[in-house]
């Protein structure tokens, strides 16, 4: 939980521009600080570097792929506990079992509500 008037951070990882625009212009609007990622490096980067409260991963990333992110995360004790909501247009259920297994908050298809999404974030960031 954030004190007072420390705004939670979110890393939005997408490597489709409208999407990485869209929550970084929306998000903030909430009350949130957004930072962005383009793929695998730079997401791990950003987790370690600057601990976000919740992280937004999609699934099909350059270099590496966000299943690599999400194991990158929940194998570091200082990170395993941030929340993630898988944003992917993957429709394998076997990819999502796999994504399951490793432990995530929310899995939400592509095309998404962007209401729907701000109320899983909030929601994750308020319990």
């Amino acid at each position: 939980m954030q004190g007072a008037f420390e705004m939670s951070k979110i890393l939005v990882v997408d490597d489709d521009p409208e999407i990485r625009k869209l929550l970084s212009i929306k998000l903030p609007k909430e009350g949130y600080d957004v930072f962005v990622a383009v793929d695998t490096y730079d997401a791990i980067q950003s987790i370690h570097g600057k601990r976000p409260d919740l992280v937004v991963l999609d699934i099909m990333l350059p270099a590496g792929g966000g299943l690599h992110v999400l194991k990158n995360i929940r194998s570091i004790p200082a990170t395993a506990m941030i929340p993630v909501v898988i944003l992917t247009a993957i429709e394998d259920d076997e990819m999502r079992q796999k994504i399951e297994q490793v432990g995530v908050e929310a899995y939400i298809k592509k095309p998404f509500d962007y209401t729907m999404l701000s109320g899983v974030i909030k929601k994750l960031l308020t319990e």
